[in-house]
């Protein structure tokens, strides 16, 4: 394993921290506050072209029935005809369903909706505010419908002209999809036209001085399953309570208001018919049977009155008359159980019509057989189950397809269960008759008389009892249909409402606003990691061991010529601070130390170590530490101009043995800052830096300076620097923001591993100074 492999990730200062994002927001907040200025933009541009939405309801009562429920259980008749049991959620399912909302969407005329347009978006007309009525609507083509049809006034004629979508001139453009067009041509308000697409007649209510837009959407039940299903909602407030709320959202508000006031008023005059529907069935019901029964009874009583004075019979004996009353008895079960063979019949009728199951439920209920009961529940709660999914979805839907069977199957077995109770009916009528005979045969043993009697007697028994049972409920029936009240009641009317319910406007603006936030910072982190230059000290990553990463920032305010200390300009700057505390960090790294060699290089030239460099220099010199300046950098020295001085003779003099150290140190206008510089007869750097004298050089400085500081080439183009690491004990690398590469930082990775570099430390430029 190489050297390379033994740093590991976790070695380096990579983590992203909290801090680090902070200071990306703050570097970059001009492009992330124009990001969330233009989501902002996007939100209101959105708020403008969408319609608001406006909700409105309406809330009723669907009464109990508890009371009705107790008089129709011990009522054969009642339960005949009329449902006991109002449920809520059956109820619902009705008011959501097309044949209740179909009335409405008539009266409402969602067929043709009218628009104008103004500041750029179309605006739509309701009621009073449509100029124009159109009739004998006949959709020719259904691609019209829902497309804008623009009226072009002219005085007492008129022009239409097709708008279509930019998706349709889009797939025009694209895959030349044939567009919409009409004829130009000049029509007359008030007479019918025909064109491709629909026959119609247009009229104007009012001036027009604008052109207006027109959609036909299409017969009611397009309208319902494409928009009135999708905005109505139909609820219980409560599942304790029998209140159903009807709401609805348009872009109309009025609309609105008009729609659900339509709808309760339609179910419940609906309601009402179906009620009183039942009400006359029952009283024909028992106005038929009183006629026949009355006529029996009047027929009965004459031909026993006839008999008695015709045989001179006033009373019967006691024998006969208990005969009497047993066969009235049996009679009446008789006539009983062919009124429970009637109601069966109805059953089955309405079994086989698929409709009114509370009424079935109650026959049977009365008849008593509860598998019936279970089977009829589970197909009540099948049909509602039907009605629900029928909304949004056709008869192809798999699980309609399930349900369609499943309901099938239950009706074949309540269609059997019903014919086994007539079955069992029929035998108990069969049973009573075989009675009844037994009866008669008894008869036969008494006088002629009275046998012929009381045959005459039970028909009269037998009809009296029926036609008062009969009387006794059409009078009851009467009572209850004038005391009849209906079974809904309006407990809120729908109101106009005030304030859209969406789009929610603050909320959406905030969330665009704050989306515009996000996705500036997610960019310019993105930027960030993926731009190869360092930007910022966030994009440097190194390893722990290294002794630390700072930044030198921009001078602010106006810039200064090259080859000016800054640190001796503007000693109370922010710039000079940022020195001072570099300089606070490499005195704690030395303390120990009477003599420091500070090395100062970069990755590549134009970096501003030769800038880093002197104002270091300068920095440790206004501590009053005795500090030296060594320019090391043979191939392109610049310290000379920094403090003015002439670069005749320097460091490549004194290595080409041609003068002695004391002659190349030149003294600055400071009093504690020398300066070494380069020398003007560098012609082999590489070979002058490998001589021995190099090594005296600063054995001896050691010996006369706390800091040496030494500004040599780049490390990246030449490698002058190298044998001066042995001789450095700090080696700081300059990296340039804005212009350095972070592949610099590998680099110079791979070179501490190298030659194993100690006391490496990091110094981000951001100086306006370049050599």
């Amino acid at each position: 394993m190489n050297n390379l492999e033994n740093f590991k990730e976790d070695e380096y200062e990579n983590e992203f921290e909290l801090k680090d994002l902070l200071y990306l927001i703050n570097r970059y907040k001009f492009f992330i506050i124009f990001t969330s200025l233009l989501f902002l933009f996007l939100a209101n541009l959105y708020l403008y072209s969408k319609p608001y939405i406006y909700s409105t309801y309406s809330i009723i009562e669907i009464k109990s029935n508890s009371k009705k429920s107790n008089i129709a259980s011990d009522d054969l008749l009642q339960n005949a005809f009329y449902s006991t049991n109002k449920e809520i959620n059956k109820e619902i399912e009705i008011l959501k369903t097309y044949e209740i909302n179909k009335k409405a969407i008539e009266k409402i005329n969602f067929q043709v909706q009218f628009f104008i347009e103004k500041k750029y978006k179309k605006h739509e007309l309701y009621a009073e505010e449509i100029p124009i009525t159109i009739n004998k609507i006949k959709v020719l083509n259904n691609k019209i419908l829902g497309v804008n049809i623009k009226i072009i006034p002219n005085e007492n004629s008129y022009s239409l002209e097709i708008e279509n979508s930019k998706k349709d001139k889009f797939l025009n453009h694209i895959l030349e999809k044939k567009l919409l067009t009409l004829d130009n041509k000049i029509y007359a308000f008030g007479n019918s036209i025909k064109t491709d697409y629909f026959e119609l007649s247009i009229n104007k209510i009012k001036d027009i001085d604008q052109p207006i837009y027109f959609r036909i959407n299409g017969n009611s039940r397009n309208i319902y399953e494409s928009v009135v299903s999708s905005r109505l909602n139909i609820q219980q407030l409560n599942k304790d309570t029998s209140l159903v709320q009807i709401s609805y959202e348009d872009t109309i508000p009025k609309r609105a208001v008009d729609y659900v006031n339509s709808l309760v008023e339609i179910f419940l005059r609906e309601g009402q018919k179906s009620k009183d529907k039942i009400s006359n069935k029952i009283l024909t019901f028992i106005e038929k049977q009183l006629k026949n029964v009355k006529h029996k009874l009047k027929k009965s009583e004459k031909a026993l009155e006839n008999y008695k004075v015709k045989n001179n019979i006033i009373n019967v004996s006691a024998q006969s008359s208990t005969m009497i009353n047993k066969l009235s008895d049996i009679e009446v079960k008789i006539s009983e159980n062919n009124l429970k063979r009637t109601l069966i019949n109805k059953a089955l009728q309405l079994i086989y019509n698929g409709e009114n199951f509370n009424s079935i439920v109650t026959i049977l209920a009365k008849l008593g057989d509860d598998g019936i009961l279970i089977q009829l529940n589970s197909l009540h709660k099948l049909k509602l189950e039907d009605m629900a999914l029928k909304i949004e979805y056709n008869n192809e839907y798999p699980k309609l397809i399930k349900i369609h069977n499943q309901i099938a199957f239950i009706k074949s077995n309540i269609l059997q269960n019903t014919k086994n109770l007539k079955s069992s009916i029929e035998d108990e009528i069969s049973s009573l008759k075989k009675q009844k005979k037994e009866y008669e045969k008894n008869l036969l043993s008494l006088p002629k008389k009275e046998m012929t009697l009381i045959n005459l007697k039970s028909q009269y028994d037998v009809n009296s009892k029926l036609y008062i049972y009969l009387l006794k409920h059409k009078s009851e029936k009467k009572i209850i249909n004038v005391a009849s009240t209906s079974d809904y009641k309006i407990i809120e009317k729908a109101y106009l409402p005030k304030s859209p319910i969406k789009p929610k406007r603050s909320m959406l603006v905030l969330s665009f606003l704050f989306l515009g936030f996000i996705m500036g910072v997610i960019l310019v982190a993105i930027f960030s990691k993926s731009s190869s230059i360092i930007r910022d000290i966030t994009d440097i990553k190194y390893p722990k061991k290294w002794l630390f990463c700072v930044e030198i920032p921009f001078l602010k305010g106006k810039k200064k010529k090259n080859q000016k200390i800054n640190v001796f300009e503007e000693p109370q700057s922010i710039f000079a601070e940022s020195y001072r505390k570099l300089r606070t960090d490499l005195q704690f790294l030395s303390k120990h130390k009477k003599s420091n060699i500070i090395l100062i290089t970069s990755s590549v030239e134009k970096e501003g170590k030769s800038t880093v460099a002197v104002n270091l220099s300068a920095i440790f010199q206004l501590a009053k530490a005795k500090s030296i300046i060594i320019d090391l950098n043979l191939r392109n020295p610049t310290l000379h101009k920094y403090f003015n001085i002439d670069n005749q003779m320097g460091i490549s003099s004194y290595l080409n043995e041609v003068i002695d150290i004391y002659d190349i140190i030149f003294l600055t206008r400071k009093p504690n800052l020398d300066v070494i510089p380069a020398g003007s007869n560098a012609v082999n750097p590489s070979e002058l830096i490998l001589s021995k004298r190099l090594e005296i050089l600063f054995s001896k400085l050691r010996e006369e300076y706390e800091y040496i500081f030494v500004d040599t080439t780049s490390i990246g183009s030449f490698t002058d620097t190298f044998p001066l690491i042995e001789y450095s004990d700090i080696n700081l690398f300059i990296l340039k923001k804005g212009y350095s590469k972070k592949e610099y930082i590998s680099k110079l990775k791979d070179l501490t591993i190298k030659y194993n570099l100690k006391n490496v430390g990091l110094i981000m430029n951001g100086s306006i100074n370049r050599n």
